[in-house]
């Protein structure tokens, strides 16, 4: 089946970096899943999936050192005091 664009982005591409940022929170920033959750405006079922990798796993884009930097730079972001995803235009 051929996938337009657009549904490559939706269904691959955005829950992939949402699970990198929300790894990379977790891991290296030490916040909860509940923080995650409340920060990306996401159910911390779904922050649950991405750890357990049942859910944004369908692309391999972790050996792409450009990716690896800028959701990094969103991690540190999310950090921030203040900063939730409505502060970030997608």
């Amino acid at each position: 089946m051929l996938l337009l664009p657009e549904e490559l982005i939706s269904n691959a591409v955005i829950p992939k970096l949402r699970s990198m940022i929300a790894l990379k929170l977790i891991n290296q920033h030490h916040l909860t899943q509940n923080q995650v959750a409340e920060k990306m405006d996401l159910t911390q079922a779904a922050v649950s999936n991405y750890l357990r990798k049942t859910r944004g796993n369908r692309l391999d884009l972790e050996t792409y050192s450009e990716i690896q930097s800028i959701t990094s730079t969103i991690a540190k972001l999310f950090t921030s005091v203040g900063f939730f995803v409505e502060n970030f235009i997608i």
